[in-house]
Formats: structure tokens, C-alpha cells, sequence
């Protein structure tokens, strides 16, 4: 499995990184227009087999992913 983190207009593969930590360090040296805090918007790619990816996207974590007609997207 592969995952790209990116905040515009560069970003960085996971398998680079040693943890969550240096992805922060990462992430928070991009230049951009704002500062890195947790409502900071960021892209997320993840590339790997159909099992992997299921698997991923059962953990309870994506619980709010997926399809509410109820719930707005602000």
C-alpha cells in the first residue's frame, strides 16, 4: 500500500517519512498561505489492492465517510 499526503502545491509519500511526527514536520514546512493546524485542509491518496483498501476504509475511524443524505458538507 501507498499513501501520497499532499497540501497544495507539493506533498510527500509516507514511505519517506519515519512516523506521524516527521509527516507533521513535513507537512507544516510546505509552503503555503496559512499555517498547519488541525483544520487544515490536506489531500490524501492511497494506492494498494482492493483488500487493503477494504480493510482500511472498515476501521471505525471512516465511520463518517460514507453516505449520510442528512449530514452537509461545510
Amino acid at each position: 500500500m501507498d499513501v501520497f499526503i499532499n497540501r497544495n502545491p507539493t506533498g510527500c509519500e509516507t514511505f519517506d517519512l519515519e512516523g506521524i511526527g516527521e509527516l507533521e514536520e513535513q507537512l507544516k514546512g510546505i509552503d503555503t498561505f496559512s499555517p498547519l493546524d488541525d483544520k487544515s485542509e490536506i489531500h490524501v491518496e492511497i494506492t494498494g489492492t482492493w483488500g487493503e483498501i477494504r480493510e482500511l476504509l472498515s476501521q471505525p475511524c471512516f465511520k463518517d465517510i460514507w453516505f449520510d443524505p442528512t449530514r452537509r458538507r461545510d
